[in-house]
């Protein structure tokens, strides 16, 4: 055989084998542009995600910034009420210790007011009023006989003076009595 036909046996053998390399090699470049369209479809998507991201942390940092202000505001109002708050705490604490001064002073002035009612709704009292209320009539009304009105009056001094006396004891007892509640 010739070399002729050898090389053109060889040429044809080297030409199948370069047909099939580029028949692959086109199958994988047809793989790889698909695949290119693929990745520049992901890509795009990518960028449109990394776009939505970048506007949502955008959102994010405005609503976090008005929700700091708003709390700002807030701690400012809390604040201000606090100390209006311990203001009329203070106020109400003042108003209560002055109600419970004046109620006790009024408890006492009371106990002392119940005192003297007692004292004075006593039998002592009641005899010393009617004494006195006699006194008085008896020195309005006239009196004809002068001799008579001067043997009567050490007897009724001397009454007088014992039911004085008694009532001032009577009295002495219920303060004692008082003063030992309080």
């Amino acid at each position: 055989m010739s070399i002729g036909v050898i090389l053109n046996i060889v040429i044809g053998i080297l030409l199948v084998v370069t047909i099939i390399y580029c028949f692959i090699l086109s199958r994988r470049i047809a793989n790889f542009n698909s695949s290119k369209n693929d990745l520049s479809k992901f890509l795009n998507e990518f960028g449109k995600s990394i776009a939505q991201a970048e506007k949502n942390i955008m959102e994010l940092k405005e609503m976090g910034t008005q929700a700091d202000e708003n709390l700002k505001s807030q701690i400012k109002k809390a604040k201000f009420l606090a100390n209006d708050l311990s203001f009329l705490t203070e106020k109400g604490e003042n108003v209560a210790e002055t109600l419970d001064s004046k109620i006790t002073m009024s408890r006492d002035i009371y106990r002392k007011f119940a005192a003297d009612s007692i004292i004075m709704q006593s039998p002592a009292v009641n005899i010393a009023k009617q004494q006195r209320e006699d006194f008085y009539k008896m020195k309005a009304a006239p009196s004809s006989n002068n001799d008579h009105q001067s043997a009567s009056k050490p007897s009724s001094n001397l009454n007088k003076k014992s039911v004085l006396d008694s009532l001032l004891k009577q009295i002495a007892q219920k303060k004692a009595e008082i003063n030992s509640e309080i």
